[in-house]
């Protein structure tokens, strides 16, 4: 069969959560592992994640309106409440994120965000919920100078790599799956 252990669980995430019903608007949504965040609607399914799940995210979007998680994120918070939903630990899986692009911004800290955007971060709890759950967090550097951004401006818990491209690449030689957010 086809898509292996991806199967299932690709289509949910290619679809994104534009896919599924705002989080919090069906009462019927579960969130075993974030709260608030990337809900599922519990099912009897083949093809959820696995124990040992290895994911980078490519996150190169932004919310389309100051003040809107970024899409990206949401989908990391599907995969968690996915893997919990499935049974899975959050530590049972591995998550890396790369910010880039038009989600650059996403990796500054709350007090550079809202002086660039004239809103507060609202994407900060989501981060610090994925952290927790275990995701690590990077921004690419060359965006960043780009962008001008200065590196100090940097949340504390996104590290500044040298670039994104090569950020996804060694994940996926780690045998991390490539999965991109716009």
């Amino acid at each position: 069969m086809r898509g292996g252990m991806w199967g299932g669980i690709a289509v949910a995430l290619l679809a994104g959560p534009a896919a599924f019903a705002a989080d919090g608007d069906d009462a019927r949504m579960d969130f075993p592992v974030i709260a608030a965040y990337g809900g599922v609607f519990p099912t009897k399914a083949v093809e959820g994640p696995r124990k040992g799940t290895k994911v980078v995210f490519d996150v190169t979007g932004d919310g389309k309106v100051a003040g809107m998680v970024v899409p990206g994120l949401e989908r990391v918070a599907l995969l968690y409440n996915l893997a919990g939903h499935a049974g899975l630990k959050p530590e049972d899986i591995r998550v890396a994120v790369v910010f880039h692009g038009a989600a650059t911004k996403t990796a500054l800290n709350d007090e550079a965000y809202t002086e660039l955007v004239k809103v507060n971060n609202p994407n900060a709890l989501l981060i610090e919920r994925l952290k927790n759950a275990g995701a690590v967090f990077y921004v690419c550097g060359q965006s960043m100078a780009k962008e001008g951004y200065d590196p100090k401006a940097v949340r504390g818990d996104v590290t500044v790599a040298a670039s994104a491209l090569t950020t996804v690449i060694n994940k996926q030689t780690y045998g991390y799956v490539y999965v991109s957010s716009h």
